[in-house]
């Protein structure tokens, strides 16, 4: 069977497995890379869905780690010197120095808090003035990406001198990421701004070892290979995704990983699909 509203579709999938009495360890979600569980993981964190992933979540990247906790920092501060420093440390113009001497000014209070009346120092108060400036400018943007594109002169230099050499791909990754975000909150079928959906990609998190948890699997065609499950979903089926067309990508071995993906399901199959154009794919045609 076919599904072409995406998440709707594996969330409705679920839903009725579960209600005839399968256990959710009877159920595995196949995928083609790493880079389409971002919204699966998001989807299933949100409907309350049990689901262990065999493999590194692309939320637990160094580089999507450090995005998720500087947008939640941004835009739910804690409050605390060490997490005012993430933020003064992608600021040019305030350095750590200026942070400390406005936070002991403030007495340790939010660096958004008032000056007034504390200080005549000129230098801290127009340092204190362009922190808050830049707070609200990117609190009043409009959803992630927009925040991330205001944030990207800042990312780019952070990152590049964080991660080093693989600095600016992680930075590009992100960016996707980031950019696709408002998307992915829109399909997804729970009831969740993006500030919320943030927060649940934080309780993200999955051990590979708790064999004896009743959870769904999800794990890549290549690591299924041998094994069998109740029910088999294959996620996101579309010409570029599953099969990968592109430069050495050879669509005969995409052809035999699909027929391998097919097979490890014992009695109930089901492939995804985001939306009608991805029936008509080439592997999309071949299912009803």
């Amino acid at each position: 069977r076919i599904y072409t509203d995406g998440l709707f579709g594996v969330i409705k999938w679920l839903k009725e497995l579960r209600s005839t009495g399968e256990p959710w360890k009877n159920i595995t979600i196949l995928y083609r890379t790493k880079y389409d569980t971002p919204e699966l993981e998001v989807g299933l964190a949100g409907a309350g869905i049990p689901f262990i992933l065999r493999e590194n979540s692309f939320f637990s990247e160094p580089t999507i780690v450090d995005l998720v906790a500087h947008l939640n920092l941004l835009y739910h501060p804690n409050y605390s010197l060490s997490d005012w420093r993430k933020v003064v440390g992608l600021l040019s113009y305030v350095g750590l120095d200026l942070c400390n001497r406005i936070w002991e000014k403030t007495n340790k209070r939010p660096l958004t808090s008032s000056l007034e009346g504390l200080t005549t120092d000129k230098v801290l108060l127009e340092a204190h003035e362009k922190l808050k400036r830049f707070l609200a400018s990117v609190r009043a943007e409009k959803g992630l990406s927009a925040v991330v594109r205001r944030l990207r002169v800042h990312l780019d230099d952070y990152w590049t001198k964080k991660y080093v050499s693989k600095g600016r791909k992680n930075l590009h990754d992100v960016l996707l990421y980031a950019e696709g975000f408002e998307n992915w909150v829109k399909s997804l079928p729970i009831d969740a701004t993006g500030w919320d959906v943030v927060k649940t990609i934080e309780t993200i998190g999955n051990d590979p070892k708790a064999e004896s948890t009743d959870a769904i699997n999800i794990i890549t065609v290549h690591k299924f290979k041998g094994k069998q499950s109740n029910s088999v979903g294959i996620w996101n089926i579309g010409d570029g995704t599953f099969p990968l067309l592109g430069s050495g990508c050879i669509l005969e071995e995409e052809k035999r990983l699909m027929y391998v993906a097919c097979t490890r399901a014992m009695v109930n199959l089901a492939v995804f699909t985001k939306n009608e154009s991805g029936r008509q794919s080439i592997f999309g045609k071949h299912f009803r």
